[in-house]
């Protein structure tokens, strides 16, 4: 009975802690009696709690509030830059680095060009140097670094941290842990439609949702599934493989082994390479496509359209599967989405066995940063779901 009590009390202490540092982090100012009142803590608690984040330096005594009579309160303010991670996105073409705060805020991006063809060891090395760079000309202090989080194209077991299988990049069950010596930083790897999804529905436009899919086109396709603002993995963490999906009987062979996938006919690539196939002049982009959509010319219109109705093939399925309040679509094609949303819609409720309306369709409003702002919050997360236990 003492032990479950000890177990209960330590259980409520990390709670308690938790819950008051998210607190702050979400205001970033607020007085001890405000906590208290909010969290219903008592005023001990919390100021407890509080001072073990002042002595880590996770947040400071910042002036005084207004008093409605008596001694005035003090304002505990969160600092930003105590703490920092790194986010790491890989692609199929290039690395980006990016150097952020508490506030999920980007200090410094910097990217490399990936070489497939390279033992991906030596692409770790790349990263590490310009890490080691990154402190060096910032002048970090690296025990305020909170680690290394990996955005990944492919399947991976965060819990084991390895890469089980990304086929766009030729790499096929790489261990992480192997490497957190070597990087001299936590490491923390996430698929990289999931890292999206946690970083849209941390800091764009669609956090007051509970049930959303990301939607990642980039080289390839990926979905990020958030639900009750979770992410959702199943039990063997391949939960959301809905890229390769089969949508058609054609004989496309994808990465995968297989036919016919969804990623074969709407990812960024397919969309080149339909151009490319049908066009004698080529196209290295997708920027380019949409210019010549947008100049009327014909060929391109005719493949977009038909990639439009491929694209509302896997939206459909996802929404019939998992009806979520909202469904965001990131990658470049994104940005173009005033010239083709109603398009979309349209195909969506051509054989739908219910209405879709336009306002589940959403577009990411991150800029292309989801992935690696995401990536970035992973070891953030840890810390603010630990309340800095242990640091």
């Amino acid at each position: 009975m003492l032990l479950l009590n000890s177990i209960n009390q330590q259980i409520v202490k990390e709670t308690n802690r938790t819950s008051i540092l998210k607190l702050i982090r979400d205001r970033k100012e607020i007085t001890i009696k405000e906590i208290a009142k909010e969290l219903e803590i008592s005023i001990p608690t919390v100021k407890s709690n509080v001072n073990e984040l002042i002595d880590k330096g996770i947040v400071k005594e910042f002036g005084v509030a207004k008093s409605s009579g008596g001694r005035k309160p003090v304002i505990i303010r969160f600092i930003p830059e105590s703490r920092f991670s790194f986010g790491i996105n890989i692609s199929p073409k290039k690395i980006s680095i990016s150097l952020i705060n508490l506030n999920a805020k980007i200090l410094v991006e910097e990217s490399i060009q990936l070489n497939t063809d390279s033992p991906f060891e030596k692409e770790l090395d790349k990263i590490k140097n310009v890490i080691e760079s990154i402190v060096f000309k910032n002048n970090i202090d690296r025990k305020k670094v909170l680690g290394i989080g990996f955005s990944l194209p492919g399947i991976v077991d965060e819990e084991n941290l390895i890469l089980e299988s990304a086929p766009n990049i030729n790499v096929k069950g790489f261990n992480f842990k192997h490497y957190e010596n070597y990087f001299g930083f936590p490491i923390y790897i996430e698929n990289e439609a999931n890292a999206s999804a946690i970083g849209e529905s941390e800091l764009g436009t669609y956090s007051q949702y509970n049930n959303i899919v990301f939607i990642s086109i980039t080289e390839g396709i990926g979905t990020g599934i958030i639900i009750q603002n979770h992410l959702y993995k199943s039990i063997n963490k391949r939960a959301g493989e809905f890229g390769h999906m089969r949508i058609t009987d054609d004989n496309i062979k994808c990465n995968c082994g297989r036919t016919g996938c969804w990623e074969m006919y709407v990812s960024e690539t397919a969309l080149i390479e339909s151009y490319n196939k049908k066009s004698e002049h080529e196209i290295k982009s997708v920027n380019q496509l949409i210019s010549l959509v947008e100049c009327k010319e014909i060929i391109a219109c005719d493949v977009f359209d038909n990639y439009l109705r491929y694209l509302a093939i896997g939206i459909e399925n996802i929404i019939l599967t998992l009806a979520p309040e909202k469904i965001i679509i990131g990658g470049k094609i994104s940005k173009y989405h005033g010239i083709y949303e109603e398009i979309l819609v349209e195909y969506l409720n051509k054989f739908t066995l219910y209405p879709i309306e336009k306002s589940i369709i959403n577009y990411s409003v991150l800029k292309g940063k989801a992935s690696i702002l995401g990536a970035g919050l992973l070891p953030i997360y840890q810390l603010i779901n630990t309340g800095a236990a242990t640091l």
